[in-house]
């Protein structure tokens, strides 16, 4: 293992072919979680895994030949703490399996897996991914429903997808090149885009209503997703679509725990912060995208932003250019 102030490496170059998959899993155990792994091929293996320090946020850089994890009850018992991991892969597939949910990664796609629940983690061919435990107490004020975070995939050819794998590169990439000050600011920014990845996502947490009210919610946030770049959006707008009264539409939105407002917000901050993010956009104005969103207050949009991401629409944009 060879250590710097920010960063350990693990590898299999210098171990005997016969203990590299054994070396290979005690260096996992070690770094990421208490994790059983084993291969369905036999013969050669070799793997690097470089961990990086950002804070609380750990980045794990794995280069691996084809193996299978699983964290099972046992290995949750023994862990000092919970996590969730971001994995972003690079080359190679990835089938994940929680929550009785399977998923396919294909490079540049995104993952969410989380340390309280068992899951498997399959690598059926030679792979490059980046791994990113974060403490669940750090990322949980940032999401508006964590039990959605490990159900869907980030795909590479959606605007979130893009952004997510651009600014986990460029924070990996960056590790110990800024103060603490900035450090916190990119922390936060990269958390704030991880909750745009869990607020797009379907909502499940309509317990409290009535199957006419969830089909009524659910229609309303199909056209906010829709409309959402129209500045006039309001509740006496949205009623007046669905012909309803404003008083029952803020009760729709209060029992599935989030206003109206809160929701309409929260939806336009997380495109803008895609758009931001979108290489293929660069040329857009702040202003442009602001209206682009739904804000025609260019200092509103300002700080709201700040407070969410911990950093201006311009620097999180130049955050994701270096990223490049």
């Amino acid at each position: 293992m060879i250590k710097s102030p920010h960063s350990q490496v693990w590898n299999t170059d210098a171990i005997a072919s016969k203990e590299k998959f054994s070396y290979w899993n005690d260096a996992l155990c070690s770094s990421l979680m208490k994790m059983d792994l084993d291969r369905r091929q036999s013969g050669n293996f070799n793997a690097e895994l470089r961990l990086l320090q950002f804070g609380d946020i750990h980045f794990n850089h794995v280069l691996s030949d084809e193996h299978v994890a699983r964290l099972n009850g046992a290995g949750i018992s023994r862990l000092d703490n919970h996590y969730f991991y971001l994995l972003v892969q690079k080359s190679g597939m990835l089938i994940g399996h929680q929550h009785g949910v399977e998923n396919f990664l294909r490079p540049g796609d995104s993952l969410f897996v989380d340390s309280l629940h068992p899951f498997q983690l399959d690598f059926p061919e030679r792979f490059e991914c980046i791994s990113v435990r974060i403490p669940r107490s750090l990322l949980r004020p940032f999401l508006s429903h964590p039990q959605r975070l490990c159900t869907k995939v980030a795909r590479s050819n959606s605007d979130l997808g893009k952004a997510i794998y651009h600014y986990t590169h460029y924070l990996m990439n960056d590790v110990g090149q800024r103060n603490a000050v900035a450090n916190k600011g990119a922390t936060n920014a990269f958390l704030g885009l991880i909750s745009s990845h869990n607020s797009n996502q379907k909502d499940e947490s309509l317990a409290g209503l009535q199957p006419a009210g969830i089909g009524h919610l659910s229609k309303i946030k199909r056209f906010l997703h829709r409309n959402y770049s129209n500045s006039e959006l309001s509740p006496r707008l949205v009623a007046k679509e669905f012909n309803i009264s404003v008083n029952y539409l803020h009760k729709l939105f209060a029992k599935g725990s989030v206003t109206f407002g809160t929701y309409l917000r929260e939806l336009r901050l997380a495109r803008a912060s895609e758009i931001l993010s979108d290489l293929t956009k660069m040329h857009k104005s702040i202003s442009e995208v602001a209206l682009e969103v739904g804000f025609n207050d260019l200092s509103y949009f300002d700080r709201l932003f700040m407070k969410k991401f911990s950093q201006t629409p311009s620097a999180f944009r130049a955050i994701a250019q270096q990223g490049d």
